[in-house]
């Protein structure tokens, strides 16, 4: 997008929060904008308001939590996908995101296979659960080698 449209873009979408800031609508729409746009912190203030004023939305609460593990925080980005599963026990992208987190951040492998698995589960025909799958074998291969 070329820089002008962007900021007419964000002008639009900041007068809309101005216009009406108790719409959990604007802020998500908003933080959807910084998240596209790599403003992590933005993003973050945006979907946080959010859910100050709505507060049990999963898709937003998954959208927050990659914005905190691109800012360096995989704790509260984990918090914030198994709240949402909380909510919603059946959310995939909640479950996607928590496995990538486990694996890659927190090193907890065994976490990792457990949220891959349940994804599988909830929806084993999903575009990704190819790779979701070829995920879970390599990681219990790894964890046998090393138990042995």
């Amino acid at each position: 997008m070329d820089p002008e449209k962007a900021r007419l873009m964000e002008q639009a979408l900041l007068d809309k929060t101005k216009l009406d800031p108790d719409q959990a609508d604007g802020w998500i729409h908003l933080g959807n904008y910084y998240f596209d746009a790599g403003q992590y912190q933005k993003s973050i203030a945006a979907y946080e308001r959010s859910l100050e004023l709505k507060p049990s939305n999963p898709d937003v609460m998954t959208d927050l939590g990659i914005m905190y593990r691109r800012v360096g925080q995989p704790r509260k980005a984990q918090e914030l996908f198994q709240e949402a599963l909380q909510i919603d026990p059946r959310h995939v992208q909640s479950l996607f995101n928590l496995g990538i987190v486990r694996q890659n951040d927190l090193k907890d492998i065994p976490g990792a296979i457990e949220a891959w698995e349940k994804y599988l589960q909830v929806d084993p025909d999903n575009v990704h659960a190819v790779m979701v799958r070829a995920w879970v074998e390599e990681l219990k291969k790894q964890e046998k080698e090393r138990g042995e």
